[in-house]
């Protein structure tokens, strides 16, 4: 009896163990697929912060409305091209994502430093996406910032 009942406790730990892996797996897939399939995303409103590196002195705090476009590729690559306290930031990336982050890895053609940088998905509906997260700039000046930001994205 001890035997039939170990046994059955092993085989409900490994179906739930299962479970929990497959719909880890599928949520990220499901990411994946919205992210592609929409391809073309309007970035409504990004609300940003400029720190200083090294003194953590807060430099500027902002709100940009209808700010650009963010274009996410099947083979992950993509681009973007959007205002951010007056200044153009265009340039392409390649992508990744889990769960619950997409992740850049910026080639850049203006103020960004070439990097990788990893957004936490903060809402995820089916007509939108909001990302939140931190890079370092250099801004108009030649000043090297971190930027924390959350972009509004819709399709």
């Amino acid at each position: 009896m001890k035997t039939i009942s170990k046994r059955f406790a092993q085989l409900l730990f490994m179906t739930a163990l299962a479970g929990i892996i497959a719909a880890g797996c599928s949520k990220e897939k499901r990411v994946e697929h919205r992210l592609e399939k929409v391809k073309n995303w309007n970035i409504d409103k990004i609300d940003y912060q400029k720190v200083q590196t090294g003194t953590g002195v807060t430099a500027k705090v902002g709100t940009e409305t209808n700010a650009g476009t963010m274009i996410f590729n099947k083979d992950g690559s993509g681009s973007y091209d959007y205002m951010l306290d007056g200044q153009k930031r265009t340039g392409t990336f390649t992508w990744t994502n889990s769960v619950n982050n997409v992740t850049f890895n910026y080639v850049a053609t203006s103020a960004t430093i070439v990097q990788a940088v990893s957004y936490t998905i903060l809402d995820d509906s089916s007509k939108s996406m909001t990302l939140q997260g931190s890079e370092v700039i250099i801004d108009a000046t030649g000043n090297q910032l971190v930027l924390n930001a959350t972009f509004y994205l819709s399709k």
